[in-house]
């Protein structure tokens, strides 16, 4: 297969990595992570302006929403995209009221999403999920609560897990639940600067059934799908902080003098770069094949994803380390840009499930 892009795609790349290097240098991002309410309100509309997320609802166009979540993690970008475009994409699919209400508002980022589904038991699959559906007198009513929410606090609407019981039977579902309904309390979560993240408490929130994206038989594998968008779009953001971390060490080793010659100049340093480089240029082929193969349904996926998450965080943390050697000191410091990926990358190393799970859900797709 030929990954190489093409002349749309890299003008989309570079167009975006301009008008990001214009509009959210690492300055503006640090006044952003200091401010309220946590992300850059005139860059998300400028987000929506320029059509990214109606581009990341669309399922052929996995491999382009990709790309610019790339960008977007290179410039440690302070807008709420991957949670946003996960409820869109989600909503596209199933299509019905919750669409109708919602969708066009994400699209053009008049309206902020977020993703609920870990509990206490910090996992993200539909395994450690307690929060339920209860009918009473006054209808359908969600109880249950939910940690580590990406974005949760300025989400207009919450995509929830939660088990319930209908004419089919018991299982999972997906719900789509206003971020402003009674019943529906947030907190923000001291997760550190970088990605804003709430608990949310679910109090005998009304639902109908316009709200659930899927009937509780269909449920497990609607939130599949959820995930699997996460570890695609969420690798894109992971090749991204590692492709600006490397260019930062390769910058810096080719100015910073010791003895009288540049760092980049001795092989011990050369050899940390070129493992960088190689661990970023194999993260970005699996990220583009696992795009390209979900945008087109192939049957390796499934598979394709879950690999470029679990090997996409070991190959990050690697990259940090290698940068953070090479930098030294100055590298830990708020004077140096390259903490703006550091601190960001744990969070999406285990967002949407850790490495141990996405290489325990690859063994068992290859029958291990």
């Amino acid at each position: 297969m030929d990954f190489r892009l093409d002349n749309e795609q890299r003008l989309l790349c570079e167009s975006a990595r301009d008008m990001l290097s214009r509009e959210c240098p690492p300055v503006r991002v640090k006044e952003i992570e200091r401010s309220q309410p946590g992300y850059d309100t005139s860059l998300w509309r400028r987000v929506g302006s320029l059509g990214w997320l109606e581009l990341a609802a669309d399922h052929q166009a996995l491999l382009e929403s990709t790309l610019l979540c790339e960008e977007l993690g290179r410039a440690s970008a302070p807008v709420p995209f991957l949670s946003t475009a996960l409820v869109a994409r989600a909503l596209q699919r199933s299509g019905g009221d919750a669409a109708e209400r919602w969708l066009a508002r994400l699209c053009s980022a008049d309206a902020v999403g977020a993703v609920a589904i870990t509990e206490h038991s910090a996992r993200f699959d539909t395994a450690g999920v307690s929060a339920h559906v209860r009918s009473d007198g006054r209808g359908a009513r969600l109880f249950g609560e939910k940690m580590f929410v990406a974005d949760g606090e300025a989400a207009d609407v919450l995509l929830v897990t939660a088990l319930a019981t209908d004419a089919a039977g018991s299982g999972m579902t997906l719900i789509a639940v206003d971020a402003g309904a009674d019943g529906v309390e947030r907190r923000a979560m001291a997760t550190g600067p970088g990605v804003p993240a709430a608990s949310v408490t679910l109090e005998g929130v009304s639902v109908s059934a316009a709200d659930m994206l899927a009937p509780s038989e269909d449920g497990e594998a609607v939130v599949r799908q959820l995930l699997d968008d996460a570890a695609v779009l969420g690798s894109g953001l992971m090749l991204g902080h590692a492709a600006q971390l490397c260019d930062s060490a390769v910058g810096y080793a080719k100015v910073r003098e010791q003895f009288g010659v540049p760092i980049g100049s001795f092989q011990a340093v050369q050899h940390r770069l070129a493992d960088m480089a190689t661990d970023v240029e194999t993260l970005r082929a699996l990220v583009y094949a696992a795009a390209w193969k979900r945008a087109r349904r192939e049957s390796d996926a499934e598979l394709a994803a879950a690999v470029a998450k679990a090997w996409g965080a070991e190959a990050l943390e690697r990259v940090v380390t290698g940068a953070h050697q090479v930098l030294a000191g100055i590298g830990y410091t708020d004077d140096h840009d390259i903490q703006l990926h550091t601190r960001r990358a744990p969070w999406y190393a285990a967002a949407y499930g850790e490495t141990r799970s996405h290489y325990h859900r690859a063994a068992g797709l290859l029958g291990l």
